[in-house]
């Protein structure tokens, strides 16, 4: 093991709940569904192995997916884990809901003890209505249409920030 590892697999699925507890992560809503990657890797020495490859959602027909009340159609991010630094990098990442409409985006997040992320997403398309009727019904005389949207979330420490762009 000089010269580190260099190893190349697949997950064939692994329930959302699963992986967020394995990378000791949390979100402020429910989330379900199941992923699977066909290109892992893992790069590096002991303690600093780099893990890298592309997540996609299993089959929402054989495990369906949400997030709180959205139901999800598509999911897809390329990322990577430096287990050196704990840093998540998730890039290219899409969301699809299953109303229409996509999130796009990437994010960094410090795993651990240290409160640190950057996310930037971007929404296009996604029909308010439809996602506002998830949670209750809207007034007659209402109509929201289509949201676009472009926000930058930045955590540190305890400090959060947040800068959002919305149009319908």
């Amino acid at each position: 093991f000089q010269h580190g590892i260099d190893l190349r697999g697949k997950v064939a699925a692994v329930s959302v709940s699963d992986f967020m507890e394995t990378f000791d992560l949390a979100l402020p809503f429910p989330a379900t569904g199941a992923l699977k990657t066909d290109n892992l890797t893992a790069k590096g020495y002991f303690g600093e192995v780099v893990f890298a490859g592309t997540v996609t959602n299993v089959d929402t027909d054989v495990v369906p997916a949400a997030l709180d009340q959205v139901d999800v159609a598509a999911v897809r991010t390329e990322f990577t884990l430096d287990k050196r630094t704990d840093i998540l990098r998730l890039m290219d990442t899409e969301l699809v809901p299953a109303v229409g409409g996509r999130l796009m985006g990437h994010a960094q997040i410090q795993l651990g003890d240290i409160d640190d992320a950057v996310i930037i997403a971007r929404a296009e398309g996604v029909p308010a209505d439809a996602i506002a009727a998830l949670y209750g019904p809207l007034p007659t005389d209402m109509a929201l249409g289509t949201l676009t949207a472009s926000t930058r979330v930045a955590i540190a420490e305890e400090n959060l920030q947040t800068q959002l762009q919305w149009s319908l």
